[in-house]
């Protein structure tokens, strides 16, 4: 039996574009694309995305619930993971200050933090309505800045936690007799 890992990275769509970068951009970084371009989202900011929340939230629903079927009728087991974060209802003003997607793309903190958080709670359901094994970052890894460097990037303390709890997870479910049952 196959195993497949999905650690599923939020993307929305909106009526002025198809794409909203993640939270990370890779400009402010310093990194550079392979064109040796140093923004590669410079073409959508400054663009104001109308998110519609509840679509939004509907096409991920679907995407997890056809990404689940056609693992399974590959006879691929699925394992979902929420994703850990630092939204929360008021977050320290040093990471706000590297908030930009406000000035960028017109979509506030906290619409934006209500979509992650339910985008993680979606992943829960989908593994529950589906037996479908799911590794809970968003409940294991701390809030905070000893695990997480801004809003949503593990640091180094925090990738040596999720790494040890992933191989905990996937350790307990290859030692399992009958493979082919999801624990949930």
């Amino acid at each position: 039996t196959a195993i497949f890992i999905a650690y599923p990275l939020a993307r929305f769509s909106g009526s002025s574009s198809n794409l909203l970068p993640q939270v990370y951009h890779v400009s402010r970084l310093g990194l550079k694309s392979l064109s040796g371009d140093s923004d590669e989202f410079r073409q959508f900011r400054g663009k104001q995305i109308d998110v519609d929340e509840v679509r939004v939230a509907e096409q991920f629903r679907r995407s997890l619930g056809t990404f689940v079927a056609v693992c399974n009728a590959n006879r691929i087991r699925p394992i979902l993971m929420t994703q850990a974060n630092r939204f929360t209802e008021s977050p320290h003003p040093r990471l706000m200050r590297s908030w930009h997607l406000d000035d960028d793309y017109g979509i506030s903190y906290h619409t934006y933090s209500a979509l992650y958080h339910g985008f993680n709670e979606i992943i829960r359901n989908v593994c529950r309505d589906n037996n479908v094994m799911l590794i809970d970052l968003a409940q294991v890894i701390p809030s905070d800045n000893q695990h997480l460097y801004d809003f949503v990037h593990l640091n180094d303390s925090g990738a040596r936690v999720v790494g040890q709890h992933i191989a905990q997870r996937l350790d307990l479910l290859l030692s399992d007799e009958n493979v082919g049952t999801p624990r949930p």
